[in-house]
């Protein structure tokens, strides 16, 4: 672990830090996957509170989002106390149970604490309340769309947004193209509005302290081409290893793709093939099987332990295939967590099985070739991940490469940058020689 670039990290948190307490601009703070955005915001919220006596309201994407972040700063600052903004009908979520100094809080007019936690939709609802704090704080400030922080914004003076640029865009359910060229549209990921309109300083946060170098190396040309950023393990230094061989096909291949790097890619022959490709998702298991039986032991910064079930997770992209991955691995691993790429932002594991969002696919779709869901898939594990997918991935990207027109103005093409995220993907792995095939 590098002493330079953990000092260069904490550098610009201190800046932030500065920039809260002693600008008066709003702040957008860009983190790559693992830099500690949690942890900046559980230090913001205390620097507010205990020191500028300030308040604060903190608005995240989902209730999980925000009963994580509530527990995280009431374990963290028991001197502070904590309102966890619910809906009429919500109880006292179980991970909250316990702690002293949260208060679970429906009605607006009994939001007393100087922290309020909320998701955006429920501070959405408040309109004309008594209800007014000094900073307003977006937690995975990406997966917030523009029109949102603009109607929650408004609640306190300063608004801090911070999030990873490289994951998924804001879900939208309507047309957007009256908008494709307004930079600040309402279904624009709040910080790159806020960054449009000029009124915002920028941070970006330097180091990964959940990737090898060796995954940065694929994921930041890929994913973050205008953002440079470190990882704190160098190559090779957190791993896993087992006390023999398999003796089995899916052993061997699971060998060499552990050999090959932190990430690293299990390709079968081509093929195409329906959105549950029964092929893959019996490798997947497998390899999930493999890696609990086989007793790895996994090497990481506090150590050596064994892996266990509940150290794994599988990253889908549609509900079928979660479903049948679930199937296929039983009730034995339910322990593994399994789910899409959406549900698994903000998670870690310590290794990741994933599938390919391309993977057995005729042509190209937008939600496949959206560049963030095969994001998120590569980037939650600290020690390794495994790609599964098909032979000519690569081959359909270029038959398929985007020739569509883009409107008068437009700065950004979701196709385009998708694309070419995926294409950059396979290229980093493929000179690597991550690129297992059977």
């Amino acid at each position: 672990m590098s002493a330079a670039l953990i000092s260069r990290a904490d550098s610009v948190i201190n800046d932030v830090l500065n920039a809260v307490a002693h600008a008066q601009e709003d702040i957008v703070v860009k983190s790559p996957p693992g830099a500690g955005k949690t942890r900046l915001l559980e230090d913001i919220s205390a620097l507010c509170v205990m020191h500028l006596q300030k308040t604060v309201m903190i608005a995240c994407p989902s209730n999980d989002q925000a009963d994580d972040v509530t527990a995280r700063i009431a374990k963290a600052f028991p001197q502070i106390a904590v309102d966890r903004f619910v809906a009429s009908s919500g109880g006292v979520p179980a991970s909250l149970a316990g702690l002293a100094n949260v208060t679970v809080v429906s009605d607006t007019q009994r939001l007393t604490a100087p922290v309020t936690i909320g998701t955006v939709a429920k501070f959405c609802e408040i309109d004309g309340l008594p209800f007014d704090r000094d900073f307003a704080l977006y937690d995975e400030a990406y997966q917030v769309k523009n029109v949102d922080m603009l109607r929650t914004g408004q609640l306190a003076h300063r608004r801090i947004a911070i999030g990873d640029p490289g994951q998924i865009d804001p879900i939208t359910r309507s047309s957007t193209r009256h908008f494709a060229r307004d930079p600040q549209g309402p279904h624009v990921a709040a910080p790159k509005a806020m960054l449009a309109a000029n009124t915002a300083r920028a941070f970006h946060l330097p180091l990964s302290r959940r990737l090898p170098q060796d995954t940065v190396d694929v994921v930041q040309p890929a994913f973050y081409p205008g953002h440079t950023f470190d990882g704190v393990a160098a190559a090779g230094q957190r791993y896993i290893d087992a006390s023999a061989h398999g003796a089995t096909p899916a052993d061997r291949l699971l060998d060499r793709a552990l050999a090959a790097g932190s990430l690293s890619m299990i390709a079968l022959p081509a093929g195409i093939m329906p959105v549950v490709d029964p092929e893959i998702v019996d490798l997947v298991a497998e390899l999930v099987r493999r890696l609990t039986t086989r007793r790895f032991m996994v090497h990481d910064d506090d150590g050596s332990a064994l892996l266990r079930p509940e150290d794994i997770g599988v990253v889908a992209f549609r509900r079928h295939q979660v479903s049948a991955l679930r199937g296929a691995l039983g009730n034995a691993f339910s322990a593994v967590n399994i789910e899409t790429a959406n549900r698994f932002q903000g998670l870690e594991r310590k290794v990741i099985v994933s599938l390919h969002p391309l993977s057995g696919k005729a042509r190209l779709d937008r939600f496949s070739t959206e560049g963030g869901r095969l994001c998120v898939a590569a980037s939650r594990h600290r020690v390794n991940c495994i790609v599964v997918t098909r032979v000519g991935v690569t081959e359909t990207l270029d038959r398929f490469a985007p020739d569509d027109g883009r409107y008068l103005g437009q700065t950004e093409d979701p196709y385009f940058d998708g694309w070419m995220a995926h294409a950059t993907f396979m290229i980093k792995l493929e000179d690597r020689n991550r690129v297992i095939r059977p």
